[in-house]
């Protein structure tokens, strides 16, 4: 896939081993980032579960329900 007048041998391999150096590398970073999406997306789904239902809770709940809120 390359054209011997352009690089050497040892170009190409240096160059080849880099990028697959880069790949290895963005793969985890994209893998980190999916799961800090996921992680959020968790915190934030209880936070709205929370607070959809803390007042009627709140309202009906006893006194140990009533402190946690």
């Amino acid at each position: 896939m390359r054209y011997k007048e352009l690089i050497t041998d040892v170009e190409y391999i240096i160059e080849k081993k880099s990028l697959k150096s880069q790949i290895t590398v963005l793969t985890e970073k994209l893998r980190t980032t999916e799961n800090r999406a996921k992680t959020w997306i968790e915190f934030t789904e209880k936070t709205f579960e929370f607070a959809c239902h803390a007042k009627e809770r709140f309202e009906n709940g006893d006194i140990q329900t009533k402190k946690a809120i």
